[in-house]
C-alpha cells in the first residue's frame, strides 16, 4: 500500500507534524474490521477526525480498489 500513498511534505506554515502513516492505516482498518465510530476509535491510532480525513483521501485516491 505504501508505494500508492503520496510522500507528504511538511507544512511550510508549521504546526503539528503529520501521523505515521502506519498508524493513520491500523487506525482506518480498525475502524473498518470492528465497526466501531470514527470518533469513537482508541486515541492511540490519532484522532478520529484525522484518520477519517485521511481515508477519505486515499478512497478519492483509489487507494483501497
Amino acid at each position: 500500500m505504501e508505494p500508492l500513498l503520496l510522500k507528504y511534505q511538511p507544512s511550510p506554515k508549521g504546526g503539528k507534524p503529520r501521523l505515521p502513516l502506519r498508524q493513520v492505516a491500523n487506525g482506518i482498518f480498525y475502524v473498518l474490521v470492528t465497526g466501531c465510530q470514527w470518533k469513537a476509535m482508541p486515541r492511540e491510532f490519532g484522532a478520529g477526525s484525522t484518520i477519517h480525513a485521511y481515508f477519505q483521501e486515499w478512497v478519492a485516491m483509489g487507494i483501497f480498489e
